[in-house]
C-alpha cells in the first residue's frame, strides 16, 4: 500500500471512529449499527468494510477512546514514586472508574471477539489518534498495551510477590490473577452487578473484593 493510500485509510478509520463516538454519545450504545455509523460519517455502509473486518473491530478502536480518563491517570501515575502495591491498587481503581462508565463497550473490548489481540488495537488507535497518546513508565506502558486482560493484570500483580503486606506468592499469583479477571468478567457481563450502576460505586464494589483477594 502506498503512503498516500495509507494516509487515506488512516483518515477514513478516524472518521468512522469519530462517527461511532458521536452516535454513542447522542443516542446510546443501543443505537449502534453499520448503517447509522456510515450515515453519520457520510459514506455507504459497504465502505466501512474496506477498513474494518467487522463492527467488533471498529468498536474495539472506539472503546480505546473511551479509556481517555484511565489513559490520563496512568500518565499521571507514571510521574509518581509509589510502592508496587500502591501502583497496583491505583491502576485498578482508575481502570474501574473508567470502564464501569461504559459497561457494554468494555465487556466487548476486554472479553469479546478480539480479547486476545488488544495490543494490535492499541497500536492502531494511537497511530490514528497520535495526539491522545501519553508517556508511561516501562511497567505501566507494558501493562497498558498488554495483549489481553489476563496478561495486563498479571504484569502489575507479579511485582507484589513476596511482599509481607499482601498474600501474593509465586505459587498462587496465577490463581489470584484468574480470580481477579473472573471478577471483572462477571461484573461487566452483569451477572455479578449490584443494583447500583454508578461507576464510582461499582468501582468501590470491585475494589473491596480486590483487597480481600490480595491483602495479607
Amino acid at each position: 500500500m502506498s503512503a498516500k493510500n495509507k494516509d487515506l485509510a488512516c483518515q477514513r478509520m478516524r472518521e468512522f471512529v469519530i462517527a461511532t463516538r458521536t452516535l454513542i454519545d447522542e443516542e446510546g450504545e443501543g443505537a449502534l449499527s453499520i448503517r447509522r455509523i456510515a450515515e453519520i460519517a457520510g459514506y455507504h455502509n459497504s465502505t466501512i468494510f474496506l477498513y474494518f473486518k467487522d463492527l467488533d473491530a471498529l468498536l474495539a478502536l472506539v472503546s480505546i477512546g473511551y479509556l481517555s480518563e484511565y489513559n490520563s491517570s496512568l500518565a499521571s501515575l507514571s510521574q509518581k514514586r509509589l510502592s508496587a502495591l500502591r501502583y497496583f491498587y491505583e491502576i485498578w481503581e482508575s481502570f474501574c472508574l473508567n470502564v464501569f462508565q461504559h459497561i457494554e463497550l468494555s465487556r466487548r473490548f476486554f472479553y469479546g471477539k478480539y480479547r486476545d489481540k488488544l495490543t494490535q488495537f492499541f497500536i492502531l488507535y494511537y497511530h490514528i489518534f497520535p495526539e491522545e497518546r501519553k508517556a508511561y513508565t516501562e511497567l505501566i506502558g507494558k501493562m497498558y498495551f498488554g495483549q489481553d486482560i489476563a496478561s495486563r493484570s498479571l504484569s502489575i500483580l507479579r511485582p507484589l510477590i513476596g511482599r509481607k503486606d499482601c498474600k501474593v506468592t509465586e505459587e498462587n499469583a496465577e490463581i489470584l490473577n484468574s480470580l481477579i479477571v473472573a471478577l471483572l468478567d462477571s461484573m461487566l457481563s452483569k451477572s455479578l452487578l449490584p443494583e447500583e450502576t454508578d461507576a464510582s460505586r461499582l468501582s468501590a464494589y470491585f475494589m473491596i473484593r480486590l483487597h480481600f483477594l490480595i491483602d495479607a
